[in-house]
């Protein structure tokens, strides 16, 4: 399986989890606080697509170039997620700080449970 595959089917696993997280936020505390965790979630599936889009070019550089493209796509990555959340303070202002970053780690938790499983 190409890697891309891997990393394509890594971010629909990190999806799944962000979308249970929610569900399960929405049926304890209410939409409000759900809302703020897809938020948190979404950041996070964001940095990944990011990844994913520049890591989709490694069959067409050199093996030498292959690690430089993983720092190329891992600094590119916390860039998008940085702007990502710094438009969510300036949009979203009645976002529950708190839920955001639960959201966010229950995406970040998918890294793990990927190397656990070997996605």
């Amino acid at each position: 399986m190409p890697n891309t595959t891997k990393i394509w089917m890594f971010l629909r696993f990190q999806a799944l989890l962000v979308a249970g997280c929610v569900a399960l936020v929405w049926g304890l505390k209410g939409l409000g606080p759900a809302l703020s965790a897809a938020c948190g979630g979404a950041v996070a599936l964001i940095g990944g697509v990011i990844y994913a889009l520049i890591l989709s070019k490694v069959g067409s550089v050199g093996r030498v170039a292959v690690l430089h493209l993983h720092l190329v796509a891992e600094i590119a990555k916390l860039c998008g997620m940085f702007a990502a959340v710094v438009i969510l303070f300036v949009f979203y202002r009645q976002a529950n700080w708190i839920w955001v970053f639960a959201g966010l780690l229950v995406a970040y938790s998918a890294y793990w449970f990927g190397l656990l499983i070997k996605i």
